[in-house]
């Protein structure tokens, strides 16, 4: 593809909020209808290129200088490397409070390190993280986290399943135990729905999401996907509705 057809392209997308994916095709083969045949190959380099993300089933939207969120993996190399060897293997996904600071005034529980895994595998868990000298409980224990509150790192076990969404294509060997980080939209779904983040968050989280709905690359669809499963869609619907938020352009 030359640049002339290159700016073409972003010149018809500097003027969408949302682009239906058949449009983008149509307008694709208007420009250069021999760009048709390598259509995937293009939308994945825009992808890259921070030209456009994904935002719901078959819509996309221009990135705008939207970015993707990376959370942090928390986890000291020793704790890491012990909870790798829990067999038979389970998938643990792990982040920290600490990486939506930015977004909050209230910094209080910003040393919670969650530690999120099958239920069956909770135990297990617990048994090694308390081996290993550390801080932690199970997420149903308010009162014991928030007795530790002041120390440095608090580790929270909470469950995840199947249909939660994390960074599943980290993952190469399936035979072991492997540590990844939650995609964000499982957080904002997380942070409205479980009772959990209103003792922690407070009146924070409109702030979180009124920034990370700004600022990040969001994919609704699988908030809604998610949260369809949590049987609460209608719940982070209008929370994300009440802060001003258009679902249908994915703008505020």
């Amino acid at each position: 593809m030359g640049k002339d057809e290159l700016q073409e392209i972003k010149e018809y997308l500097s003027n969408k909020r949302i682009i239906r994916e058949p449009e983008f095709r149509d307008n694709i083969s208007t420009i250069q209808p021999d760009l048709e045949k390598n259509y995937r190959s293009l939308l994945s380099r825009f992808y890259k290129d921070d030209i456009l993300y994904r935002y719901d089933t078959g819509v996309l939207k221009p990135c705008n200088g939207k970015k993707d969120f990376i959370f942090t993996l928390p986890l000291a190399e020793e704790i890491k490397n012990k909870l790798e060897t829990i067999e038979p293997s389970v998938i643990i996904s792990s982040w920290q409070l600490a990486d939506l600071n930015m977004f909050t005034s209230l910094q209080s529980f910003d040393n919670i390190i969650f530690i999120e895994t099958y239920s069956y595998a909770h135990e297990i868990v617990l048994d090694m993280l308390l081996d290993s000298g550390v801080k932690v409980v199970l997420e149903k224990d308010y009162s014991t986290y928030i007795k530790y509150n002041y120390h440095d790192n608090i580790y929270m076990i909470r469950k995840i399943n199947d249909e939660s969404p994390i960074v599943r294509q980290s993952i190469s060997n399936k035979e072991k135990t492997h540590i990844v980080a939650p995609k964000i939209e499982k957080i904002i779904v997380d942070i409205i729905v479980d009772r959990l983040f209103d003792v922690i968050l407070a009146d924070e989280t409109s702030n979180i999401l009124r920034e990370l709905l700004s600022n990040y690359k969001i994919n609704i669809a699988t908030i809604k996907r998610y949260a369809v499963k949590r049987h609460n869609w209608p719940k982070v619907k209008f929370a994300i509705e009440s802060i001003g938020f258009n679902l249908e352009e994915g703008e505020f």
